[in-house]
C-alpha cells in the first residue's frame, strides 16, 4: 500500500501526536468499553514503539489500547474518508466512535479502513 500524499484529489489528516494508552494484560479492554475511554491512560507517542517509550513497558509484548480524539473537516463532507494504519505488530483493531470497522493481522504492515458511514 502506497503512502497517501496530500494532492489536488486527495486530502489527508496526520492524527499522529500523544495518544492515551494502556496496557491490558487480562483482556478486559473490549467488555469494559475502553474503546471509548482508558480507566488508567498514560500519554503515549504515536507513531512509536511502547517498548522504548517506558522503562516498565520494555518486555511487555501482550493486548494494549490507544486512544484519541480528533476531527473530520467540514470540507470533505461527501468524500469517501478512511483511517490507515501505517504499522501494527501483530493485530491491529481500529474502532471508530465506539465501533468496531476491522482488524489487521500481520506485522508492521499498513492497512486501512473505510470510515465514511461513522463520521459525517
Amino acid at each position: 500500500m502506497l503512502y497517501p500524499i496530500q494532492n489536488i484529489q486527495r486530502n489527508k489528516l496526520d492524527i499522529s501526536g500523544i495518544w492515551d494508552f494502556q496496557i491490558d494484560p487480562n483482556g478486559v479492554g473490549e467488555s469494559e468499553g475502553w474503546f471509548h475511554r482508558l480507566p488508567v491512560a498514560r500519554p503515549m507517542a504515536v507513531p512509536g514503539s511502547w517498548n522504548e517509550q517506558y522503562e516498565d513497558l520494555f518486555d511487555y509484548f501482550g493486548l494494549s489500547w490507544y486512544v484519541t480524539r480528533t476531527y473530520v473537516p467540514q470540507s470533505w463532507r461527501g468524500e469517501h474518508i478512511f483511517i490507515r494504519v501505517g504499522s501494527a505488530n501483530y493485530l491491529g483493531t481500529v474502532y471508530v466512535n465506539g465501533k468496531e470497522i476491522g482488524s489487521h493481522e500481520g506485522g508492521h504492515l499498513p492497512f486501512a479502513f473505510e470510515i465514511t458511514d461513522l463520521v459525517i
